[in-house]
């Protein structure tokens, strides 16, 4: 992966944590930001895969670029 693929792809995921947050804070607001609704729960996996990705990929690109 060059430095300019890991940006890209960083930025997508920062794009969709934004989209998520709005929806989220939308869900908060009508209550609905809990456990049992299905679409907050799914938001939620979604959120984590995102974030799983995000570390992974900078893991990655550390490494290339020599750090530990």
């Amino acid at each position: 992966m060059t430095y300019d693929e890991y940006q890209k792809r960083i930025k997508q995921i920062n794009l969709r944590l934004e989209q998520m947050s709005k929806r989220t804070s939308e869900m908060a607001r009508f209550h609905a930001a809990h456990t049992d609704n299905p679409d907050f729960a799914t938001l939620m996996d979604e959120f984590d895969n995102l974030i799983n990705r995000s570390e992974e990929l900078t893991t990655e690109m550390l490494k290339q670029l020599g750090q530990p």
